[in-house]
């Protein structure tokens, strides 16, 4: 898999951030997502955008690698430890719905989510379905009070010549997280097991479902960014 160049951030304030919580090595202090350098007091609305983020299920025929652009909404608490992914959108606003998928689980045609097969293994549009929401936002993997109920779930729907195959990879998601001017980048990176693991798959199984890429965190309240527990 070709690996997508990942923006470097500028600043040097490094931390982990996931969309779902799993255990790791335990932090020397917990952090937590600050507004404008403060407390975060009430629950404030997040956006998270992924201009460029790559799938690939490593033993599924093919090895499709899917790559898409969408935006998730949110919000974050009071406190900053702890916010909600709640609904996932395409970069034109409209709604990425699990209803892409009729009640017995066929594909609905028409729907361009801005996810492609960039290796022609899935005929374009590919249909991506973001299942399992609220996603629980965390900033610490090391905070035990955070215990994703759900893991985040994403299905492919992959077209072929010989049909169509879905396949549904989940699992706790992390990423490398370092504060910019306007927000969070989070990176993900296949190579750090520790922070963006492997995601169990229904068709290549387990630990087999790699993500790449980059996704940047901000808010219309403010700054965001991410510091140790003040």
């Amino acid at each position: 898999m070709n690996k997508i160049q990942i923006i470097r951030s500028l600043l040097a304030t490094l931390g982990v951030c996931a969309l779902s919580a799993f255990a790791a090595s335990p932090a020397l202090a917990v952090n937590v997502f600050l507004l404008n350098g403060a407390e975060i007091k009430e629950t404030i609305p997040a956006t998270i955008e992924a201009d460029e983020f790559l799938l690939e299920d490593m033993e599924a025929p093919g090895k499709p690698d899917i790559l898409c652009s969408l935006i998730w909404d949110g919000t974050i608490e009071a406190g900053g430890k702890k916010g909600f992914v709640t609904a996932a959108l395409m970069l034109s606003g409209e709604l990425l719905a699990a209803s892409a998928l009729n009640a017995k689980g066929e594909l609905v045609e028409g729907d361009d989510i801005e996810c492609e097969s960039t290796n022609g293994t899935c005929t374009n549009p590919v249909l991506v379905v973001v299942l399992e929401l609220p996603w629980l936002l965390v900033s610490d993997f090391s905070d035990p009070e955070h215990e994703a109920t759900k893991e985040p779930t994403i299905t492919v729907v992959c077209k072929t010549i010989i049909g169509t195959v879905e396949d549904a990879c989940h699992g706790g998601i992390g990423a490398f997280a370092t504060n910019e001017p306007t927000g969070i980048l989070l990176e993900f990176d296949e190579d750090e097991s520790k922070t963006t693991p492997p995601l169990n798959c229904s068709v290549g199984g387990k630990e087999e479902g790699l993500l790449a890429g980059d996704i940047f965190i901000s808010s219309t309240s403010g700054t965001l960014s991410l510091s140790p527990e003040l």
